[in-house]
C-alpha cells in the first residue's frame, strides 16, 4: 500500500510546483526589427533630380526675394543663420556632407538639384531650376484659381475679429498669409505675402472669383 505523504512533505510539493522554472536557457541572437532614421527615410522617397538639361544661367535669388521676382512665390519668410542656412534661396548648408544643397518645390513634393562646393553654384542651380519650374506665366494660380481675369482693384475685405485687420489673412513667420474657405468645408492657402495689403488684394480677389464661378 502506498504511503500516506506527511503534511510537510505536501507543502513541499505544492511549493515545487508553484516555483519559477529557473533553469537558464542561452539563446542566440535576436533580430529586431530597426526604424529607418529621417535621413534614411528621406532616401527611399526620394523624388528625382531635377533635369536643368538647356536651362540658361539665370540670375541668383536672394533668400525671401522670391516674390519680388519673375518667380511664382511659395516660399516662407526664413531667417539667414550663419554657417547653416543660406543667403540665397532654396540653399542650405549639409552640415554630414560638407556641401551646399539646393532643392525646389514642384508640384507639393520637394526635389533635389544637387550637391556643391560652393553656396553660389547651388544658388546658379536653383536659380536654373526655378525657371523652369516657377516662372511666372500669363495665368496665376492662387490656391488653384486663376486670377487673371479679376480685376485687381478689388476692395479689401476689413474684418474687426482678424489680428491683421483683414478677412483670410493671417501673420505666418514675417510674413502674410491668405487662406479662403473652398465651400467643401476645406480652407485653401492662397500664398504668402511681404505685406499685409497684398495678401488681403489676393483674398478679395479670390472672393469675387468664387461668387462669379456660383453665378455660372
Amino acid at each position: 500500500r502506498d504511503a500516506i505523504p506527511t503534511e510537510g512533505e505536501q507543502d513541499r510539493s505544492r511549493a515545487k510546483k508553484s516555483a519559477p522554472n529557473t533553469t537558464t536557457v542561452q539563446e542566440g541572437p535576436t533580430k529586431k526589427k530597426r526604424k529607418l532614421g529621417l535621413k534614411a527615410n528621406r532616401i527611399l522617397h526620394k523624388k528625382p533630380a531635377i533635369d536643368l538639361t538647356g536651362i540658361p544661367p539665370q540670375p541668383l535669388i536672394l533668400k525671401n526675394g522670391l516674390s519680388r521676382s519673375d518667380y511664382i512665390d511659395n516660399s516662407r519668410r526664413r531667417p539667414v543663420k550663419d554657417g547653416i542656412s543660406s543667403k540665397y534661396t532654396g540653399v542650405y548648408f549639409d552640415q554630414q556632407s560638407a556641401k551646399w544643397r539646393a532643392q525646389i518645390m514642384v508640384d507639393g513634393s520637394v526635389c533635389s538639384i544637387g550637391s556643391y562646393q560652393s553656396e553660389e553654384e547651388a544658388a546658379a542651380d536653383y536659380a536654373r531650376a526655378a525657371f523652369k519650374h516657377k516662372a511666372r506665366g500669363s495665368h496665376k494660380l492662387y490656391g488653384g484659381m486663376d486670377l487673371s481675369d479679376v480685376p485687381e482693384d478689388q476692395p479689401l475685405i476689413r474684418s474687426d475679429t482678424n489680428a491683421s485687420g483683414y478677412k483670410g489673412v493671417k501673420a505666418m513667420k514675417g510674413r502674410w498669409q491668405a487662406r479662403i474657405g473652398n465651400g467643401n468645408g476645406k480652407h485653401v492657402t492662397l500664398g504668402t505675402f511681404d505685406t499685409v495689403e497684398e495678401a488681403a488684394g489676393i483674398y478679395a480677389r479670390a472672393v469675387y472669383y468664387l461668387e462669379q464661378k456660383q453665378e455660372e
